[in-house]
């Protein structure tokens, strides 16, 4: 689910009073996707299985998501291959960094494939979302929507059910600029 709503485009971005419900659905979808692209994190609120590779002695996880909000962060440790294991690691083995969602393990482990599988809940909603970010999202939302409501832009299908727009300049720079607080590290 988007962090703002199609609403948000004429609060936070410069589109018209009245906006078009499914173009705005879609210039949304595809603004939070490039920025979470550029940011390096999913928005989304939502329940994670993050799988990772052991690299010797790693001791840094990168979550998928930021927020971390469950209270259990469950790491499981597998020497199978498969992250299927139910051995899940002590809670003094690790620590979490919530806010920028990246696991420490205490211990360097043996690497191989398929090593670990972390689960949490984690993201933003539209009311936990920093309001800057929002206003990230909303900003491109808005130019890909006038992009497409003037037909500069073509409205093309890359996977099935989903229609996005086609930004063939790629993130303006404007934007990359007012998202660079939010990429992962600087939260």
């Amino acid at each position: 689910m988007p962090i703002i709503s199609a609403s948000d485009l004429t609060k936070y971005g410069t589109v018209p009073v009245t906006v078009t419900e499914d173009v705005a659905t879609t210039a949304i979808a595809q603004a939070q996707a490039m920025l979470e692209a550029f940011c390096g994190y999913l928005f989304d609120s939502g329940s994670y299985s993050t799988y990772r590779d052991s690299v010797y002695h790693e001791k840094e996880l990168i979550l998928e998501s930021v927020n971390i909000t469950s209270s259990t962060v469950s790491v499981f440790y597998d020497t199978d291959f498969s992250y299927d294991s139910t051995t899940e690691l002590d809670d003094d083995s690790y620590s979490t960094d919530t806010v920028d969602g990246i696991i420490y393990l205490k211990y360097g482990y043996a690497p191989h494939a398929r090593a670990f599988k972390i689960t949490y809940t984690g993201g933003y909603t539209s009311d936990t979302a920093p309001e800057g970010l929002k206003g990230v999202v909303a900003a491109l939302a808005s130019h890909i929507y006038m992009q497409i409501s003037s037909g500069n832009i073509a409205v093309i299908r890359e996977t099935i059910g989903s229609t996005t727009p086609l930004l063939q300049e790629g993130l303006p720079k404007n934007i990359q600029s007012m998202a660079l607080p939010y990429i992962r590290g600087v939260l």
